[in-house]
């Protein structure tokens, strides 16, 4: 990674690793805004590192969460480098991502309840069960108006609507978790354990994300992520591991 990523951008630290993988802070100075982007031009080996950062951030900070809070495992190199450097679909594995970060979710929150230190955290990816929650419970989530004002870095101010599309392009379409992100919080619920005590069955919302209800929130549809259906196949052993007997 460190001769891949030599003379990429001046200025950059030299590259700083343990043994566990290569710091995050390093990981950061390829940030696409640090090269001056939209302003200034990336080259392609530019872009390539920058989604390679990106890649290494997106596996080891939000998808599959690790004790190791100032590095990202090393093991999760290969898969972005895969995708980096890829030419065509074909060149990429179709790896059952979908699977693996609820397994790994699902075992990080059987291993919580056991966690006493003050410093413990909940591992796998947390974000999937809090947009989970704020889907299915009317409780203890973000209030969006309908005419909230949507800020959005680099961009001027847009009002809200529920089928606002960020990337006019049609390239980065929006995911359900969309609905929740650059929200401006304006109320909480203090006393969410009562509340959720107190919760009624038909409060909840059970259903699947059915296709009446995508086409009420995104009119203009998703992410095409949202709509392929992974093969099945045999993971690397590091994601073996979430299947393992830990699990109940």
């Amino acid at each position: 990674m460190a001769q891949r990523f030599y003379g990429i951008r001046d200025g950059v630290p030299e590259f700083t690793y343990e043994n566990h993988g290569p710091k995050f802070d390093w990981l950061q100075n390829y940030q696409i805004q640090k090269f001056g982007y939209p302003v200034v031009s990336m080259t392609e080996p530019q872009i390539t590192c920058s989604l390679e950062a990106y890649l290494m951030w997106l596996l080891g900070k939000v998808m599959f969460t690790e004790n190791h809070v100032s590095t990202i495992s090393a093991c999760y190199i290969r898969y972005a480098r895969e995708n980096t450097e890829a030419t065509c679909q074909n060149d990429i594995t179709q790896w059952s991502w979908s699977f693996v970060v609820l397994a790994a979710t699902y075992q990080g929150m059987c291993a919580g309840c056991t966690l006493t230190k003050e410093r413990s955290a909940l591992l796998g990816c947390p974000l999937l069960p809090q947009l989970w929650s704020w889907e299915r419970f009317p409780i203890s989530r973000p209030e969006v108006a309908k005419n909230q004002a949507v800020i959005i870095s680099g961009q001027a101010p847009v009002v809200y609507e529920s089928d606002l599309l960020f990337d006019h392009e049609r390239i980065d379409m929006p995911t359900f978790g969309t609905h929740w992100t650059h929200r401006k919080v304006t109320r909480r619920y203090p006393a969410f354990s009562e509340q959720f005590d107190t919760l009624k069955e038909e409060s909840v919302l059970w259903e699947l994300y059915m296709t009446t209800k995508t086409a009420a929130r995104y009119s203009d549809g998703l992410s095409i992520m949202c709509m392929i259906r992974p093969k099945r196949i045999y993971f690397s052993e590091h994601f073996c591991y979430c299947f393992s007997s830990k699990l109940v």
